[in-house]
């Protein structure tokens, strides 16, 4: 059951008049309330005029909770709206402007009124001055107090204009509107593939029109019913069974995220601001332990469909392509492959498309920016060198995730890396194994590109500073102070070994003598490796590939080398390489799809603490 409740307000009593509002609710009703299959209930849904704040209540009440199974419900409404001490108001007609929150209509109420219902998925539209005040009272949904046991209702918010903005009207409606009810009615293209439109595809190509100039259109969602299925999308062009299909699959489902859901909401709140993605990537797990496997797709699809546009406008370009990353890991690792089918290639798009743009932006600031990669900060000694392979990792994925790259894009990436290397060549250090899996990533795309110029600038410049610190490098996610000590032992050319901060055998030390092997820089390196004799190397080769995207301990096999008694020279360690190890990690992934090897090295290197191996085909 679909049910729509829209809200147009023109006359007020004590504040100024509109013009359009009503007109603007008029309009949505129309586009999305019917008789066909798949529009909104035409008997449950309601149309409102300038109602008083009791008719909103009332109207909003009797329709959550006289109507049970309400699988969809939408809240449009158009009119006055204010932000009163961090809190969005939504003004009706009896709405007086000196008492705002004795006489309107709190914005967390109707979150309140809405979660208690439980329908499986709530959408709000506000078309008004300051909507996206609305984004002040998102933690409200993700208070348990608040939630109730309604753990698994998705939740989409839509604004037509920040906090502090004004919305722009005319007689025939909002200027939001106009283009939102375009696109509704199928006048205004947003995609062809899928059956149903999310507000995400709708926000998105609203905020990519010129004709809503300065207004800013802000969208936030927390899908755990899987996709948003917000309207029919009127220009699918395929078979009408898929949209039977997809309504009645979601109908049926039901999923529990349980006692992780507080925690688990309060990670996904955050993500705008930054993430740990071995933190989220913990969240995901608890919360798939809960729920069916067969459940668990549509929740990651959920959650990257609505979580693609607020991170596209973050600070770090990156962290769409991270987050990404982070559920590409989870699909794979926990999800049936026959369920993971049917999405895993629109999700690995969506990760190519922002990572494309996330390198393209920083081409770009590298242009005009010296400092680009740089924070302040005494962390930039640890941290640059760490940041700095990560987007090695991520340019060697934009070329993974493409099964046939274009010369377009192979420029780009290799204009990035020359630009990295140029500027920020004394960073390219083996400093610590969070390391190893961006350059083992990017050292095979130099190989297989035949960028050996590049290639072998990289692992010249990693082997050259391993050796100078007596292949000593740090352990994975060192707090600061452990830090601290990596970064004097090695300032000072200590000899000292504390020895719970370095790894042994180390995975970047492993993946710098192995690149070395295989770039063939036999000449350059032969004669120095008696200086870190009794080095050892270690290749792990794991039961299951489609696990290195999980945080839990996965089974497999080591296999351990050691520099003075297994090899001498580079031409021992390849010749090992090429007869016994390279064949084994190949087997490891010998029956994934291309789907499944992107998603492992993408979750690989997300977690950074295991090495995708089977990429590197010698």
């Amino acid at each position: 059951m679909r049910i729509l409740l829209s809200i147009g307000c023109d006359d007020y009593q004590s504040a100024p008049p509109l013009r359009g509002a009503a007109n603007d609710a008029i309009s949505v009703f129309a586009a999305l309330v019917g008789e066909e299959q798949h529009q909104y209930d035409p008997d449950r849904s309601r149309l409102l005029i300038s109602p008083t704040g009791e008719q909103f209540r009332q109207a909003i009440s009797s329709i959550l909770y006289e109507n049970r199974g309400i699988t969809v419900f939408t809240l449009y409404f158009a009119g006055h709206a204010t932000v009163f001490d961090e809190t969005l108001y939504l003004a009706l007609v009896d709405t007086a402007v000196d008492r705002i929150p004795a006489s309107a209509i709190g914005f967390p109420d109707v979150l309140r009124t809405t979660a208690g219902a439980r329908p499986k998925q709530a959408n709000f539209i506000i078309d008004a001055c300051n909507a996206a005040g609305l984004g002040f009272d998102i933690g409200a949904i993700l208070k348990r107090t608040i939630v109730g046991n309604s753990d698994t209702m998705g939740i989409s918010f839509l604004a037509s204009s920040a906090a502090e903005q004004s919305a722009e009207e005319s007689p025939d409606g909002g200027r939001f509107t106009i283009e939102f009810t375009r696109i509704l009615r199928g006048e205004v293209f947003v995609q062809q593939a899928s059956p149903f439109l999310s507000l995400a595809e709708i926000a998105q190509r609203i905020q990519s029109t010129a004709k809503m100039g300065s207004q800013a259109i802000s969208y936030w969602s927390l899908n755990l019913q899987g996709p948003n299925l917000f309207a029919k999308n009127t220009n699918f062009l395929g078979p009408a069974y898929a949209v039977d299909d997809i309504a009645s699959r979601f109908k049926n489902q039901k999923i529990e995220v349980g006692k992780h859901a507080a925690d688990f909401k309060s990670e996904l709140a955050k993500i705008g601001t930054g993430i740990s993605e071995r933190t989220l990537a913990k969240r995901l797990e608890n919360v798939f332990s809960e729920i069916e496997a067969e459940q668990r797709p549509s929740l990651i699809h959920g959650l990257a469909a609505g979580l693609k546009l607020e991170l596209a406008e973050a600070q770090d370009a990156f962290l769409e392509a991270r987050v990404h990353s982070v559920l590409l890991g989870q699909l794979l690792g926990l999800c049936p492959p026959i369920a993971q089918s049917s999405i895993v290639a629109e999700i690995i798009e969506w990760h190519r498309e922002a990572n494309g743009r996330a390198i393209l932006r920083l081409n770009q600031a590298l242009d005009s920016d010296r400092n680009a990669l740089l924070d302040a900060g005494f962390s930039d000694l640890y941290e640059l060198p760490i940041r700095i392979s990560d987007i090695f990792g991520y340019c060697a994925l934009l070329l993974i995730g493409q099964r046939t790259p274009s010369i377009q894009i192979s420029n780009l990436v290799y204009e990035v890396a020359e630009k990295i290397l140029r500027r920020y060549g004394n960073s390219v250090v083996a400093l610590t194994d969070d390391q190893a899996t961006g350059y083992l990533l990017f050292l095979e795309i130099c190989r297989t590109n035949n960028w050996a110029a590049l290639g072998e600038e990289i692992a010249g410049r990693l082997y050259h500073d391993l050796h100078r610190n007596f292949a000593r490098c740090a352990d994975y996610s060192l707090s600061a102070d452990k830090q601290f000590i990596v970064l004097g032992e090695r300032y000072e050319n200590s000899y000292a070994l504390t020895r719970e901060i370095y790894s042994g055998p180390s995975d970047l030390t492993t993946v710098i003598l192995s690149f070395c092997a295989i770039l063939n820089l036999d000449e350059a390196i032969d004669d120095t490796l008696i200086e870190i004799d009794h080095t050892p190397v270690n290749y792990f080769i794991p039961t299951r590939v489609e696990q290195l995207g999980l945080c839990r301990d996965i089974e497999g096999t080591n296999y351990t080398l050691m520099l003075g008694h297994d090899f001498w020279r580079c031409i021992d360690l390849r010749r090992i390489l090429y007869a016994d190890i390279a064949p084994k990690l190949q087997q490891s992934a010998s029956s994934l799809s291309w789907e499944a090897r992107f998603c492992a090295a993408a979750g690989a290197l997300a977690l950074r603490d295991r090495q995708p191996w089977y990429i590197v085909r010698i």
